[in-house]
């Protein structure tokens, strides 16, 4: 059995993906409210905000699930608490284009984005890193355990050899001097099931 991964589509990566925006976008907000700059600067960067909420939100479960993984009520407890504090944040963003000259707002989005919000991404993101752990160890246990069957089908096939090269051996001895060359032959086979034999009992050691 053959286990594909691609990184690329793997849960945390795509979390990863839609979270990471999410701090260019407070620092080109952050700038934007400033004295003098139109109330729509930085609009854009809302999007990123919206995709990262709806990752914790509801996205981030439908990732994993494609895996058989399940969130646990503190998984889904964190994320939602993520999503919460960026849609606190886009709210505080929004009322702080709108009054740039509010120092005291200016100083509540700051505290809310550096003590509040980026701590619960950063919650939540640990979640996902957390299940796509164990999915990774559960590949690879997987995987251990197939290696582990094979090695273990050739042992047995090699001790089959190994009693039929002894059998073919005692048969040619019965033979007489017609018996030499196919007793040869059975003695080249049971060195080579030997042989096979010591790699697999050192493969079973390495795993």
């Amino acid at each position: 059995m053959t286990i594909n991964l691609d990184w690329a589509k793997d849960p945390v990566v795509m979390a990863e993906k839609d979270v990471q925006p999410i701090h260019a976008a407070c620092f080109v907000l952050l700038e934007s409210a400033q004295p003098g700059r139109p109330s729509s600067a930085g609009a854009d960067s809302f999007l990123a905000f919206h995709r990262a909420e709806r990752l914790f939100r509801t996205e981030g479960a439908a990732y994993f699930s494609a895996f058989d993984l399940r969130f646990e009520k503190a998984d889904h407890d964190r994320c939602r608490s993520a999503a919460d504090s960026i849609a606190q944040a886009q709210v505080l963003l929004r009322q702080l284009l709108l009054a740039p000259q509010d120092n005291g707002l200016r100083t509540r989005c700051h505290d809310h984005l550096s003590q509040q919000m980026i701590p619960a991404i950063e919650a939540g993101l640990d979640v996902f890193r957390r299940l796509f752990l164990s999915m990774v160890l559960a590949r690879q246990n997987t995987q251990a355990h197939h290696a582990q069957e094979v090695v273990r089908k050739l042992d047995e096939i090699s001790k089959q050899i190994y009693f039929v090269s002894i059998n073919a051996s005692i048969q040619a001895v019965r033979a007489g001097d017609e018996g030499l060359g196919f007793a040869q032959v059975s003695k080249e086979i049971r060195n080579l099931a030997q042989s096979a034999q010591a790699t697999t009992q050192h493969l079973s050691k390495l795993m």
